[in-house]
């Protein structure tokens, strides 16, 4: 019996060639990295990380500074926009002076000044209103504080009313000074002579002044002038009130007689 033999032909793809073999796992080994090179990046990568949060810290700062710079100066624009309404809006409230002579209610000084507000900033209807400055304890500087108490219930109400003050705020905080003068009549008897006088060359004896008395006055003041200084620099600015409180205070006194 004859044995037939038979030859498997392998592809030549298949034959192993051991140089290749070796350099492709040299190859292989090579591609990973070394410790050095790890620290490195890391150094670099924490350098970039640290860069930029200084960056952002910095940023974060003079942003904070920014924005509390935005929010004291919208709130000292707010708190001059109220004082220019409140006294804007004084209205001339009659009231019993001095040996029952009717006068209107105000009462000014350099550092305070009390009046009957038709625009408050708590109430909506009149309210009996305050400004007054009172020193910042442990400091040279002052705050003006603003009270108010609303005359709702109040139908007689007398010069020497003593308040019940419903709401206090602090309407400028950290002021160096504060000073109030008042443009008008210091005489009611000077106003009512210049009303009735015919000769229009007479000399205009209205001046400023600082200390409105109300007995002898009698009226509203027709100008008031608010001066202060802050670290944001000096504010001076002039206020005009009612025009007529003459006429009303003349009508109430015909009336009463």
């Amino acid at each position: 019996m004859v044995k037939s033999k038979i030859k498997i032909m392998l592809p030549e793809s298949s034959c192993i060639n051991p140089r290749i073999s070796n350099r492709h796992l040299k190859v292989q080994h090579n591609k990973g990295f070394t410790l050095i090179e790890l620290m490195l990046a890391t150094s670099l990568l924490m350098m970039i990380m640290f860069s930029g949060y200084y960056a952002y810290s910095l940023y974060s700062q003079k942003w904070q500074k920014r924005v509390q710079v935005f929010w004291q100066g919208t709130e000292q624009a707010i708190a001059l926009d109220s004082l220019h309404k409140v006294l804007n809006s004084a209205m001339p409230y009659i009231v019993n002076g001095k040996d029952d002579k009717a006068c209107i209610y105000f009462k000014g000084t350099s550092t305070s000044v009390s009046f009957i507000s038709n625009s408050a900033i708590f109430s909506a209807e009149p309210a009996l209103v305050q400004l007054q400055i009172e020193a910042m304890p442990d400091s040279n500087n002052y705050n003006l504080i603003y009270q108010e108490q609303s005359i709702k219930h109040n139908l007689v109400l007398e010069l020497d009313h003593q308040a019940q003050w419903q709401h206090e705020i602090i309407l400028l905080a950290n002021i160096n000074d504060f000073d109030l003068s008042y443009f008008g009549w210091q005489s009611f008897r000077e106003a009512v002579t210049r009303l009735n006088s015919d000769d229009f060359v007479k000399k205009d004896v209205r001046t400023w002044y600082h200390n409105h008395e109300t007995n002898v006055s009698r009226l509203l003041p027709e100008k008031v002038q608010v001066s202060f200084t802050s670290e944001k620099g000096s504010s001076n600015f002039q206020i005009a009130l009612s025009q007529h409180s003459i006429y009303r205070l003349l009508s109430y006194i015909r009336v009463d007689d």
